[in-house]
């Protein structure tokens, strides 16, 4: 299908889905929740399939966020609808009345989400007039010493809780390690970016010389967080290197992801199952655990979709929305320290600081067991409400489109840096905090100003 109908066929199932609003609370509908599922699984397929011209390779953040949202926001109430309950019902079911509206508002907002996509990548197709493109040569000996620096720094104030097994961040490795995990996660991303794009032929000469500290350090970070059992550092760079091996080594088909992405989600379910053992092996427990156990590989990722039925049942009838006040703490954790500085001087509650601690404080009030976690459109919801949620959304889609031709389309590499960022958090980001990678693409923007040399006149 050609962009221009897929924009017009995008628009036209919009309107249809609109017009066929739910009421906010009501009981909950089988058929209703098939249906909005059902139209805005059609639509990503039609999706998907109109841009494999475009791009080569399926490893690219489209794909991959599309894959958590159809997790995080259909998979529950579709299987509901013929006949099948979420694995845990009782965490998943916070409120069956709110079902029928959250679905629909789910189906609302990827449906806006692809028509920013469609929009921009029209008009960045007709605007691409010039044929050359700007690309870099890149200072490696300071770009590794910077990977050195934050390599020590992070294990030196992280590495107890670390080899304790810890895997709650800034809780237990407290704020000065999690700027320098940033500085690491980020210039890995970086050199990874560097290796395969100037990397001639695939050979262990070529692979081995010049990548002593950075091969040495990125196997030390995947092993580290996998055998803690940590899975989100391993699976963002898994999906950076398979990012830039697709882009520059050999496309990614399509086959090939749905291998990867079942193997994947085996082998992540596996640690998620074995690390809570004190004892033993924590791959043989998990996989034990596993063979006994009825759960479906993704359970665990789409019963984030209980925040959305939270979020709608609790904002703004009982607790008013926050207007920014956690996306403006979220843009000064740009800067160390300046969003803990704001808090303290504000006085804002700790619990009113992100939508993870206020989702788990409204659960769990102050006896906290778990955190209870967050969720991409209850993120925005909460701060903006509904038209909030339909406007960044459109607009996340438009911008993270043009990323991605700018990037891949004219070879850019700021813009590919970018998105090595967007891509790393392209299933999580569905269950987290939605300016989540922003940290990170300053971070890294600023060590490309550094490190960055000859200036190199492509033909695209």
């Amino acid at each position: 299908m050609k962009f221009k109908n897929l924009l017009v066929y995008l628009i036209i199932v919009l309107i249809i889905t609109v017009l066929c609003v739910p009421r906010v609370y009501e009981t909950i509908d089988t058929s209703k929740n098939f249906v909005y599922s059902g139209i805005a699984l059609f639509s990503i397929v039609v999706y998907l399939g109109a841009f494999r011209r475009l791009y080569k390779s399926w490893v690219r953040f489209e794909p991959m966020f599309l894959l958590g949202f159809i997790i995080v926001h259909f998979q529950v109430p579709f299987l509901f609808s013929i006949g099948i309950e979420p694995g845990r019902p009782e965490l998943v079911w916070l409120n069956k009345d709110v079902v029928n509206y959250a679905t629909w508002l789910s189906s609302i907002t990827i449906h806006l989400w692809m028509i920013g996509s469609v929009i921009s990548t029209l008009r960045d197709i007709r605007n691409t007039s010039s044929k050359i493109s700007l690309s870099y040569t890149y200072d490696l000996k300071k770009l590794d010493l910077i990977l050195v620096i934050s390599f020590l720094g992070f294990f030196g104030l992280a590495g107890g809780a670390l080899l304790s097994g810890s895997h709650d961040g800034m809780g237990s490795w407290g704020e000065g390690a999690s700027y320098f995990m940033i500085l690491l996660r980020v210039c890995l991303y970086f050199r990874v970016y560097v290796f395969f794009k100037f990397l001639k032929k695939l050979t262990i000469v070529n692979i081995v010389k010049g990548n002593f500290w950075f091969l040495s350090i990125l196997l030390i970070y995947l092993f580290t967080f996998l055998l803690i059992g940590d899975r989100g550092p391993f699976l963002q760079m898994v999906l950076v290197i398979m990012l830039c091996y697709g882009t520059f080594i050999h496309r990614i088909r399509f086959t090939s992801l749905v291998a990867l992405v079942i193997f994947g989600s085996l082998l992540l379910t596996v640690i998620g199952l074995g690390r809570s053992v004190e004892s033993g092996n924590m791959f043989e427990s998990g996989y034990s655990k596993f063979q006994n156990s009825d759960a479906n590989p993704t359970d665990e990722l789409a019963s984030s979709v209980r925040i959305m039925y939270r979020a709608i049942t609790y904002f703004p009838d009982q607790i008013d929305y926050l207007y920014g006040l956690q996306f403006l703490i979220g843009i000064l954790g740009i800067v160390p320290f300046a969003s803990g500085f704001f808090i303290t001087a504000s006085g804002v509650p700790t619990e009113f600081t992100a939508s993870s601690r206020l989702f788990t404080y409204i659960g769990q009030g102050n006896n906290v067991t778990y955190g209870e976690g967050t969720e991409i459109i209850s993120d925005i919801f909460i701060n903006f409400g509904i038209y909030g949620v339909l406007i960044i959304m459109f607009l996340y889609g438009y911008f993270t489109s043009k990323i991605s031709f700018n990037a891949i389309k004219k070879n850019s590499d700021k813009y590919f840096l970018i998105l090595l960022v967007i891509t790393s958090t392209a299933i999580y980001i569905n269950r987290a905090q939605f300016l989540m990678p922003l940290r990170d693409i300053i971070y890294i923007l600023v060590i490309f100003r550094m490190v960055r040399k000859q200036v190199i006149f492509k033909n695209n």
